[in-house]
């Protein structure tokens, strides 16, 4: 059955390199903004807000460093005051989601064009969602205004973040793109994204938190979140519906992505076959990943039994546990064989026995890929960039040069001809055949 799918994604203009921030005034003006208003949060983002506003130079309407998490609805007419109060005629997010979120909610009210400078990987820039929060009750909408016309990507403004918040900031992309490959609305365009932002994140995010001074690896994770924000185009389902209604007590947001993340997967992933099957493609580590499952679940059933001998969990909850348990360990074998099957294949691909196949293929943990693009175009010209290729043909040409023979060419010519003098003759026998059976 044909797929029906609506793909309507709000235009935005991106700009990624290293450095790029020094380009924050050539884009307020390529927008036309006079007096851009800078969000940011307190502390270190009124530091990077007070830098980007001396960029800005006589575009920079002034800083305000008021951002909170999840946007209480003090907070938000505390920036609609300042833009008012400072005449903006533009705002300029620099931060995480909270400076975001915030610069969002004075877009959509007070009808300004947002750049946004993230230096986390949350995403929000790349979406139309807003949120506020008042109480205990988060509100959430979607509204094309929100949606920042220009974002700024610049991978050495994420050097100095703390690994935990690394990791909790890319789990929450992360849970983008888990999400967006099950959700209804999805598109081949968002499924795409959020299989390749899930590729970049699982080769480098590891990197990213063991060394944050890893230019290559953040500038990777950065990309990433850009491609897993553009997910949530297609929409969202019951992961952000949770995380949103959990932000609402308070909850940071990040990190309240992570905790949920592998129960709701856990649940969804049963009935989504084609999402589980690009998720494990993407990161190519599924034995590695039940291994570290089996462990995780091992461990929450001892504290289970505990619970249950100090009263707080009852004999139904130590069953569940054990049976998550032993769910897990089973799912394990099959894996290790089909890993030991693909080692066979790759062992008799290079005319190897599985024991005497090379190390780098014991050790192999997840699909090969190309480091560069394949070149298309002529067949014989891509075979002949071969190294062993070019390397026989300096061998035929120094041979030839010594003995004189010809060369023939890489894919023979084959062609079928019959001689004129092969008619003739077997015309001939047919017409003596013919006077023999006459005679006769």
């Amino acid at each position: 059955m044909l797929p029906s799918f609506i793909h309507d994604a709000p235009p935005q203009r991106v700009v990624f390199g290293a450095g790029a921030i020094t380009r924050i005034g050539e884009e307020a003006a390529r927008l036309g903004i006079g007096r851009a208003l800078v969000i940011a949060t307190p502390g270190s983002g009124a530091r990077l807000g007070a830098r980007v506003s001396e960029l800005l130079g006589s575009r920079s309407a002034g800083v305000h460093a008021g951002a909170v998490i999840h946007v209480p609805r003090a907070v938000a007419q505390a920036g609609l005051a300042a833009a008012e109060a400072a005449r903006a005629d533009g705002i300029v997010a620099a931060g995480g989601g909270s400076a975001i979120g915030l610069a969002k909610i004075i877009a959509r009210d007070a009808g300004l064009a947002i750049i946004a400078v993230p230096t986390t990987y949350s995403g929000s820039e790349a979406t139309p969602i807003w949120g506020t929060s008042e109480g205990e009750r988060k509100t959430t909408g979607r509204d094309p205004r929100v949606v920042p016309r220009t974002v700024i990507y610049d991978p050495e403004l994420t050097l100095a973040l703390p690994p935990a918040v690394t990791a909790a900031s890319a789990m929450n992309a992360i849970a983008h793109c888990v999400e967006g490959l099950w959700v209804a609305e999805r598109t081949p365009v968002t499924v795409a994204y959020a299989t390749e932002a899930m590729r970049r994140f699982g080769a480098n995010l590891r990197r990213a938190v063991a060394d944050g001074g890893d230019g290559a690896a953040r500038g990777e994770c950065l990309i990433a979140a850009w491609l897993a924000g553009s997910v949530l185009v297609g929409g969202t389902g019951l992961h952000h519906k949770l995380a949103h209604v959990l932000g609402g007590y308070g909850l940071p947001h990040a990190e309240t992505h992570a905790i949920i993340l592998p129960h709701v997967a856990r649940f969804n992933l049963a009935a989504a076959p084609e999402a589980r099957a690009r998720l494990v493609d993407a990161l190519g580590e599924e034995l590695e990943v039940a291994r570290h499952s089996l462990e995780v679940v091992s461990h929450e059933a001892e504290i289970t039994v505990d619970r249950k001998e100090a009263g707080a969990n009852s004999d139904f909850d130590v069953v569940r546990a054990q049976a998550l348990v032993a769910q897990v360990r089973a799912g394990i074998p099959p894996l290790e064989g089909q890993r030991r099957a693909a080692l066979f294949q790759l062992a008799a691909l290079l005319g190897r026995t599985p024991v005497n196949a090379p190390p780098e293929v014991q050790a192999c943990v997840r699909p090969p890929g190309l480091r560069d693009l394949i070149p298309v175009g002529d067949g014989a010209a891509l075979l002949k960039r071969r190294p062993d290729v070019r390397q026989a043909d300096r061998r035929v040409a120094a041979a030839t040069a010594r003995i004189g023979i010809a060369t023939a060419d890489l894919y023979p010519k084959i062609s079928l001809k019959v001689t004129l003098l092969f008619e003739i003759q077997f015309a001939a026998k047919m017409v003596v055949t013919r006077v023999k059976l006459l005679g006769a």
